[in-house]
């Protein structure tokens, strides 16, 4: 399974507004059976100010309640990709795509059967792609940073055997230190463990100021060791091996950073 993630950051202020000019734009696909619709949006309908009526004085000439602009919120968890809804509520094209929760409005017009929600509230669903504006450029890179986690715990490896490819994998979500994933603090704990292989593995780390349990795989940063470790399982039956790295940094009072990072 896998998830490709595409990511832009660029300046590019809505009708002027400088101070909110950083455009995100994320867009997924997939292969092999995980899912490409992972974003969770949100959209409101209801009345605009000054609203008098009540649900069931809608019609589709009510001009006193409107759909707000659609909100990222999240990437979805897995129970979250079966449960909602794959599709935009204001603009799908199949009108039994609807939630019916009040008063069905008329089919003498294509645009009356598709609006066919007449109950105030929010409607969340899925989406491959997400736009936001930001303030700073870290502030859209943390965010992007934040879906590529996300995106992560959807991605589940396929079963395999002892001659397919030893493969070692952080347990949980990965570590991230002044906005970058994979950098670790000095005294950071991660959990490391192989799949692909026999059952019988060891674990080993570059540096002598690291700790690493050869039978658990818990790593523990050492504290005077910034830079690059590299974490080592072995297949104890068929003597292969595969690697992870770390990298442990400092911590800083800013969060800012120029990195460039390898999409999904």
């Amino acid at each position: 399974m896998q998830i490709e993630l595409h990511k832009t950051i660029s300046f590019d202020p809505q009708e002027g507004n400088v101070e909110n000019g950083w455009k995100l734009e994320l867009l997924t696909t997939s292969s092999g059976g995980a899912p490409s619709r992972v974003f969770i949006h949100q959209k409101f309908y209801g009345p605009k100010p000054g609203f008098t009526g009540s649900t069931s004085d809608y019609n589709v000439a009510t001009s006193e309640v409107e759909w707000t602009e659609a909100k990222y919120l999240r990437v979805a968890t897995e129970s979250e990709v079966r449960d909602i809804t794959a599709g935009d509520p204001k603009i799908g094209n199949d009108p039994e795509d609807y939630p019916t929760l009040g008063v069905t409005i008329g089919s003498g017009q294509s645009i009356q059967r598709f609006l066919r929600v007449a109950n105030f509230g929010f409607y969340k669903y899925l989406t491959n792609q997400v736009t936001e504006y930001h303030t700073t450029w870290d502030s859209a890179q943390a965010r992007y940073l934040e879906a590529k986690a996300g995106l992560l715990s959807l991605v589940i490896e396929e079963d395999g055997s002892a001659e397919a490819p030893l493969l070692i994998t952080i347990m949980g979500r990965t570590p991230i230190r002044n906005g970058t994933l994979n950098d670790v603090f000095p005294g950071d704990v991660v959990r490391f463990a192989a799949t692909r292989g026999s059952g019988d593995y060891s674990f080993s780390v570059s540096k002598d100021s690291c700790i690493i349990n050869s039978e658990t795989g818990r790593f523990v940063a050492g504290p005077t060791s910034t830079g690059s470790v590299n974490i080592v399982v072995t297949d104890n039956v068929t003597g292969s091996t595969s690697h992870r790295t770390l990298r442990v940094v400092d911590p800083v009072e800013s969060s800012s950073t120029s990195e460039v990072l390898q999409d999904v």
